[in-house]
């Protein structure tokens, strides 16, 4: 203890522990030793990425189908391994990647065949840069798994640089943020070919720049208009996500007058709704329309039946969505230990309960809203699981997990925030970067075996 107080209270290390630089430098390796150590392909919906982010990289930026014209060989590619994965009896081996990596077949866009892919609608700005990845990996005649992990980094290095620069413009609060954004399924998604990376990055940085707006005392308009920004393109890539920016609406004290303000918000508001809107206009992705009527009428047959989806959802799925919160990672088949899962639980515990403090005005308002923000956005991922991608016919949301909360999981901290609390950052730091340090070295070097690979 201790040496962790010199470390952390050493004048001449002062300026090396700040909250950005510690999740830039965490991140970066953990990020790159966890790019690494999972297998392509093993990351939920990856093939699907990966063919999205190769249409975005080739111009192709809007499709309204599930269909998508793809290169024969990164498809073949993309079996091969998921076929590897879905088949447990059989593992990976070092031989075959380095094969695949080194001396593998180059993007052939010349070669194309149809197929069906959940990301083929998917908005264009998530695929950005492993976009750019793919085409550039492409251009040099680099093999399709280059690509591949090229695409991964591009994503990762997005990620980092997106989440420490809004870490970095935190004037509180950036210990607490360096806990959360640090968790095993965010930097899962975040070094992965996922749209999630990207989304995740850009929520985290909404966040913290509504928080700085809070906590500035002086009126500053740049950071309204990054906010707006930020909602549209968080938006824009998915509607559900602009609810957090509604916690704008307690700064109305920080503009020179309300009128404008007033103006302010009026014109933002249609300005992220306007972007919102447009994925709505692509065909969803969702189940048969018979089935879809069929759980209609089986969902409001009794008045009382929503609210025992959610009822039900809660209870059966509740354990399964905190472990994939906290992590599950692989296709969600590789459960870190449960003690790992306790002392997650038990740090967001202390940092809630007892280290977690601000300077919020109408700390009550602003705490109501953000509960019926987050209890709205549960209900919306409940029903949109239930009615539009389960086909499963019980009142349960079956498919709904964990990481799809991690966009909006930083409203906690508006939640359960004290007013002018004790001043307890030495015990912040301590509780939020050393226990990481503890997980990561147990779990990313005791748990390889699980992401398939042998030989190691």
């Amino acid at each position: 203890m201790k040496v962790v107080r010199f470390i952390f209270e050493n004048h001449h290390l002062k300026n090396f522990i700040k909250p950005h630089k510690i999740f830039l430098a965490t991140g970066m390796f953990f990020g790159i030793l966890f790019l690494l150590l999972t297998p392509p392909f093993q990351v939920p919906d990856e093939p699907s990425h990966f063919f999205r982010a190769w249409q975005v990289g080739h111009g192709i930026y809007f499709n309204k189908t599930l269909e998508a014209f793809i290169p024969e060989n990164i498809v073949d590619l993309a079996s091969k391994y998921l076929y590897k994965i879905r088949n447990k009896g059989e593992k990976l081996t070092l031989s075959e990647i380095e094969n695949d990596l080194f001396y593998g077949e180059s993007v052939n866009s010349n070669r194309l065949t149809i197929i069906s892919s959940n990301a083929s609608p998917y908005t264009p700005v998530q695929y950005i840069f492993s976009g750019m990845g793919l085409f550039f990996a492409e251009k040099f005649n680099l093999s399709a798994l280059c690509a591949f992990y090229f695409g991964r980094f591009l994503n990762l290095a997005v990620w980092l640089g997106v989440i420490t620069l809004g870490i970095y413009r935190l004037p509180a609060l950036g210990w607490e943020a360096v806990f959360l954004t640090l968790l095993p399924m965010s930097i899962f998604q975040g070094m992965s070919l996922s749209a999630d990376s990207f989304n995740n990055a850009v929520c985290f940085f909404l966040f913290f720049t509504i928080f700085r707006i809070y906590f500035n005392s002086n009126f500053n308009f740049y950071d309204f208009i990054l906010a707006t920004f930020l909602a549209a393109v968080a938006g824009f890539n998915k509607q559900i996500v602009i609810l957090p920016f509604f916690l704008l609406a307690f700064t109305y004290n920080k503009f020179p007058s309300p009128r404008l303000f007033i103006l302010y918000f009026v014109v933002s508001v249609v300005l992220i709704i306007s972007a919102s809107a447009w994925p709505l206009l692509n065909n969803f992705p969702g189940i048969p329309d018979s089935v879809l009527k069929e759980k209609m009428n089986n969902a409001f047959q009794h008045w009382y039946n929503p609210f025992f989806i959610l009822a039900e959802t809660t209870i059966v799925k509740l354990p399964g969505i905190a472990r994939s919160f906290i992590g599950k990672l692989g296709w969600l088949d590789c459960i870190l230990p449960l003690w790992t899962y306790i002392l997650y639980f038990f740090g967001f515990f202390l940092i809630l309960t007892i280290l977690c403090r601000t300077d919020f005005k109408n700390l009550f308002h602003i705490r109501l809203t953000a509960v019926f923000i987050l209890l709205l956005y549960y209900c919306v991922i409940v029903f949109t699981f239930y009615f539009l991608l389960d086909t499963e016919h019980q009142l349960v949301a079956a498919g709904i997990q964990g990481r799809y909360f991690l966009p909006i999981s930083a409203i906690i901290y508006f939640i359960f925030s004290k007013y002018k609390f004790i001043n307890s950052k030495f015990y912040s730091k301590l509780l939020s970067y050393n226990i990481y340090i503890y997980i990561y070295i147990y779990n990313y070097t005791n748990r390889i075996n699980n992401f398939c690979i042998n030989n190691i």
